[in-house]
């Protein structure tokens, strides 16, 4: 026959870990949210417009040049 994998210790030590990655994702999310809101750190999403933004400049600069030459 095959062992049981649900034994005691396996629960427990699965609950510890599940626990353990809930607060770190709780410490997580609100550090960020602390830091979004001191303006320290951009949104994900931000970051990206901004950035999509920057790269047309870039590049409507860069086809300007070539032809003008």
């Amino acid at each position: 026959m095959t062992s049981r994998y649900w034994t005691p210790e396996i629960k427990r030590h699965y609950k510890e870990l599940a626990e353990k990655q809930e607060h770190e994702r709780s410490y997580m999310r609100n550090y960020m949210k602390r830091a979004r809101a001191e303006g320290k750190v951009k949104h994900w999403r931000q970051y990206l417009k901004e950035k999509l933004i920057r790269e047309a400049i870039t590049n409507n600069d860069k086809i300007k040049k070539e032809n003008q030459t």
